[in-house]
């Protein structure tokens, strides 16, 4: 076109995908320079129209039959008799796709009303792949194991095609113990390149209490590693600790020493999961653990009575919880209505509890959001001096505290305390229960944004 790769590249990216077309067929020269992008970038395919998904659908099953055609033919003629189709030609220039599931939702489309459905959309899918180039990049893919594990030509264009080429993975997997499912979900994962930049796993497993060791014999397997050293982001959105699954969610963990953020969903019964994983992270910026038992976050550790160290202490920026399991008396016997009268307690396991909390947040010195969540439930922190506050004085960078649905005991006091202690404090959200607090700060504090 204008005779240079760079210009030519900025030009086609400003065009829409018919102005392509037509610039493919002004001359061979034209046409030379747009095929790559007009083909490079079929993410677009998602937003097909019912016919054009069919069109796209039967190029792709076309291009098969005449595979199967030329199958016996020699090789030196081939190229001369036989036909071509448009993904023949022009496949190899195809860079990126959508998802697996949007390409597996235009190939399950239903055949047209006389016409044969010669092939099943998962060869069709395979075949598909075949065709893309080498270097073909996947968006994401989200899939069920007992569906990966119903079709071989499924599985072919998972394991061979697919994971080595993904930047986003989902699983999910429900199953009963003894499970090899979790060695297949092992070998699955495994497959997986070190351009994966985001994984995401539900997985619950019901323990049955039998001798399963949860890798059904791949020993081998469970020790020999590599890092994933693309991950970014790791969502477990359901998981649950058994006898029979530590070792899978160690051997998980062991890989992602390269996440920056982390987010918990859903657990059930997992704290040494928990530990295990906060352990194996040192790069972790942004955390969010969902609701968790007070016990299980601050993670000490028996054997000498002190917390666990955790490998992200220096470098988390925000975490994001809702702590619960924290007895609070001055919350069961007050009133809905009339929370602010408090009760004043002492020699309570309460606080005991509370202090070991706040000796655990009190270790991530950078930490510059903490969002402490209420979850329904008035057994969170009171952030209260009384209760240890004064212990989290090491947080020099917070400038975020979100305390929404929390019923905390934040008074004047504690925020004048907070402004003096917190050099960059700026936002504070969630004061419903602490209207004197709020209205001091926004009476003496300005800079600092305040809401209720």
């Amino acid at each position: 076109m204008l005779g240079l790769p760079e210009l030519d590249t900025i030009v086609c990216k400003q065009l829409r995908r018919q102005d392509l077309a037509q610039c493919a067929r002004v001359s061979k020269k034209w046409h030379a320079v747009v095929i790559p992008h007009l083909w490079g970038d079929l993410t677009y395919l998602r937003s097909l129209s019912h016919s054009q998904k069919h069109a796209f659908r039967n190029m792709i099953q076309e291009d098969l039959r005449l595979q199967g055609d030329d199958h016996d033919m020699e090789q030196d003629i081939l190229a001369s008799l036989s036909p071509s189709s448009a993904l023949s030609n022009y496949g190899t220039w195809i860079q990126e796709l959508p998802s697996l599931e949007d390409l597996e939702s235009i190939l399950l489309l239903p055949t047209p009303a006389g016409q044969d459905d010669l092939v099943v959309a998962d060869e069709l899918l395979l075949h598909f792949l075949k065709r893309c180039s080498p270097a073909v990049r996947i968006a994401c893919m989200s899939t069920d194991l007992n569906t990966y594990l119903t079709s071989d030509y499924f599985r072919r264009a998972i394991i061979d095609f697919t994971l080595p080429r993904l930047h986003h993975l989902h699983i999910r997997v429900t199953f009963q113990s003894p499970h090899p499912e979790l060695s297949e979900m092992m070998n699955l994962l495994d497959r997986c390149s070190v351009i994966l930049k985001r994984l995401e796993l539900s997985v619950n497993v019901e323990d049955s209490g039998g001798d399963d060791d949860g890798h059904g014999g791949e020993e081998q397997t469970m020790d020999e590693h590599n890092d994933w050293i693309s991950l970014k982001e790791l969502t477990l959105h359901s998981f649950t600790e058994s006898t029979n699954t530590s070792e899978f969610w160690s051997w998980i963990f062991r890989r992602c020493g390269q996440v920056e953020k982390l987010e918990v969903r859903r657990t059930h019964g997992a704290a040494q999961v928990l530990a295990n994983m906060l352990t194996h992270m040192p790069k972790l910026r942004e955390v969010a653990l969902g609701v968790q038992d007070a016990r299980t976050f601050i993670d000490e550790d028996p054997e000498v009575g002190s917390l666990r160290p955790w490998n992200c202490e220096e470098s988390l920026r925000s975490l994001k919880v809702a702590i619960v399991g924290i007895p609070r008396p001055d919350q069961k016997r007050q009133p809905k209505k009339n929370r602010r009268s408090f009760i004043h307690w002492n020699n309570s396991p309460g606080l005991d509890i509370q202090n070991q909390v706040y000796d655990r947040l009190a270790r991530l010195t950078n930490l510059e959001t903490l969002w402490l969540e209420g979850a329904d439930r008035p057994e969170g922190l009171e952030m209260s001096l009384a209760s240890g506050l004064a212990k989290l004085s090491g947080l020099k960078s917070l400038k975020q505290l979100y305390v929404v649905g929390s019923e905390t005991r934040i008074g004047v006091k504690e925020a004048r305390w907070m402004v003096e202690n917190w050099p960059r404090l700026c936002v504070v959200r969630g004061l419903e229960s602490n209207r004197e607090a709020a209205r001091w700060l926004r009476k003496n504090h300005t800079q600092i944004s305040i809401s209720v």
